[in-house]
């Protein structure tokens, strides 16, 4: 259009949309939003509505636009999600996350974000945060001078699988946009693009074509 820079506000609304995800987030937290509830039917509905109206159009113009916009909104998600997984493996951090769980947090943003410098620096960071967690964990026992019982080794095999199951699988995003080409072309923008959403349009057909929704388990009816 002809006095509109497309590229520049493509690139002011993908900033200006991060800042609102980042504050957003800092603000509010982050609640898994698993249990099929019907008091909590209204918010699903605006929460897709969302997702339509604002999350699509900003990653899509993040990731054509302003590629490290979507690289730092991964980061973001990424600790979202670590968030969103203790809350549902340990229930007792929806009063609040501890120490360890902070470091969790940590490690899982720098995974996300290592990926900006090489693959291979991400792994490395893989390996660094197992070790940590590992590491941090007895030395937490050893400071409160108990026997290391089953909920311990349980809770480092949370914390383990927090970053490989999210942390890991998120980082590969940015390794996409980066590195898949064909003939010196790179398509890793288009294929997130129609990865995302096909994983919106499945699960809003999931969410709507069930009604009411079905819960997940007996123990979470």
């Amino acid at each position: 259009m002809e006095g509109i820079d497309v590229a520049t506000c493509g690139r002011a609304f993908s900033w200006g949309s991060l800042a609102f995800v980042a504050l957003r987030l800092l603000l509010r937290g982050s609640r898994p939003t698993l249990v099929a509830d019907p008091a909590s039917d209204r918010q699903n509905h605006i929460e897709r509505l969302q997702t339509a109206v604002f999350y699509i159009p900003f990653v899509i113009s993040a990731i054509v636009f302003e590629t490290i916009v979507f690289q730092l909104f991964l980061v973001v998600m990424t600790v979202a999600g670590i968030s969103e997984y203790l809350q549902i493996v340990l229930p007792e951090t929806r009063k609040g996350f501890g120490p360890l769980d902070i470091l969790l947090h940590v490690l899982a943003a720098i995974i996300g974000a290592s990926t900006f410098v090489s693959f291979s620096l991400a792994t490395m960071s893989l390996w660094l945060g197992f070790s940590v967690v590992v590491f941090a964990q007895l030395l937490n026992i050893i400071r409160l001078g108990k026997v290391l019982e089953v909920h311990d080794v349980a809770q480092m095999a949370y914390y383990v699988f927090g970053l490989l199951w999210i942390a890991w699988p998120l980082a590969h995003a940015n390794v996409a946009i980066n590195t898949m080409t064909v003939s010196g072309q790179r398509f890793g923008c288009s294929l997130l693009i129609i990865c995302l959403l096909s994983a919106w349009a499945g699960d809003a057909s999931a969410y709507y074509s069930l009604s009411p929704p079905p819960p997940l388990s007996s123990s979470l009816s």
